[in-house]
Order: structure tokens, then sequence, then C-alpha cells
């Protein structure tokens, strides 16, 4: 094994177990959240995270429902994160459904873009869909 593989398996492991504490943290602190908040490790840095907010709908129909939720799970997260003692580099809002994902993704510096609900529909509305592979 590597210098390169050792370190990205240790990341890994390490950065795996620090975000489900994280996530359990957050669940504990707010445990009436709709949505989800996780956090993963990138490049081998375990001082830096990406941070991910999501819903999950089976049908296009609930979209309004579910970005509600991302935006209720966004406002604790943003105060969540800064009693983190990392370093977040970007914020992923997602929602999805059985036929496709949306994403917005927001560096540190832009999360004051999203102020209200609006203004996170009118993200969304230039978001980056995929279709989901399931």
């Amino acid at each position: 094994m590597s210098e390169m593989e050792f370190k990205q398996k240790m990341v890994s492991q390490i950065g795996g177990g620090i975000a489900k504490r994280v996530a359990y943290a957050f669940d504990a602190e707010y445990p009436d959240t709709d949505g989800s908040f996780a956090i993963k490790f990138k490049e081998n840095d375990l001082n830096n995270f990406e941070a991910n907010v999501s819903a999950h709908t089976v049908t296009a129909e609930k979209r309004e429902e579910a970005l509600a939720e991302i935006y209720e799970c966004y406002t604790k997260a943003i105060t969540f994160v800064p009693k983190l003692p990392l370093n977040m580099t970007a914020l992923n809002l997602r929602y999805e459904t059985n036929k496709e994902t949306e994403t917005v993704t927001l560096k540190r510096e832009e999360l004051s873009k999203v102020s209200s609900l609006a203004a996170m529909k009118e993200l969304f509305k230039h978001s980056l869909k995929t279709v989901n592979p399931r």
C-alpha cells in the first residue's frame, strides 16, 4: 500500500467516524427536523468538509414540501456548523425524487444568498439536475 493509499484509507475511516458523530449531534440538537444533514471530508483533509442538506420525496409533486424541509434543515445547519471545530468549505442543498436529483452548491461565502425560502426556491430554479439511476 502506497503512502497516498494509506492516507486515503485513514481519512476515510476517521472521517467516516467523525461524520457519524456530527450527524448524531445534529439530530440530538434538532430532533424534530425534517430533511437530513451530513458532512463529508474532501481531498484527504480532516480539517475541511462539505456539508449536505437534503430531502427526498417519491414524486415531483411533493417538491414544494421537500424544498421547505431543506430550508428548515438549512437554517438549523448554518447555526450548528460554527459549533464544529472544523472548516466547512461548501454546503450542498439537494432535493431527490425517484426520477431526478436537483443540487445547489453554495461556497461558505455564498450562504447569505439563502435568506428566505423564496430565495432558496429561486436558486433551485437554476439548479443542476441529474437523472437518478434508481
